[in-house]
């Protein structure tokens, strides 16, 4: 059987989580076009509309929320401000693992599938829960 879509006369609701830092998990991520989006950046340079989607699941008290978090195809290593991209990697991979990628290895994105970190939560100005930070997984207690 194939997909199968139902009409709908009104907008998701809002998962119910506060502003805070949470444990999560990566679930993947995948590039997307957004060519509305292309054009111009604030920098003077092009945009071509391209971004990755970085997909977590978050746990709360209450059900797991999935959340994600967009950011353009920059991966330099060497960039004075640390792209998102490089944030994300950084929290996902031991620093063993981010030197081999920072080396110059290729790094398969669905081997960090599973992984647990930690994300923090804040609303945007129309109540959505967003990612600011992707932080490194919580130490546990000894």
């Amino acid at each position: 059987m194939g997909l199968t879509f139902t009409a709908t006369t009104k907008s998701a609701d809002i998962p119910e989580i506060e502003d805070g830092v949470y444990p999560a998990d990566f679930d993947g991520c995948a590039q997307e076009s957004h060519p509305d989006w292309a054009g111009k950046n604030k920098f003077g340079g092009m945009d071509d509309g391209e971004r990755i989607r970085w997909d977590f699941t978050l746990f709360d008290q209450g059900d797991p929320v999935p959340v994600n978090v967009l950011y353009n195809l920059n991966f330099n290593t060497a960039s004075k401000t640390v792209p998102g991209n490089i944030k994300i990697l950084k929290a996902l991979q031991s620093k063993a693992e981010y030197a081999a990628f920072e080396a110059g290895g290729d790094l398969d994105a669905d081997t960090l599938q599973g992984r647990r970190c930690q994300v923090q939560i804040e609303h945007n100005d129309k109540g959505w829960p967003k990612i600011v930070a992707v932080l490194p997984a919580a130490k546990t207690a000894r």
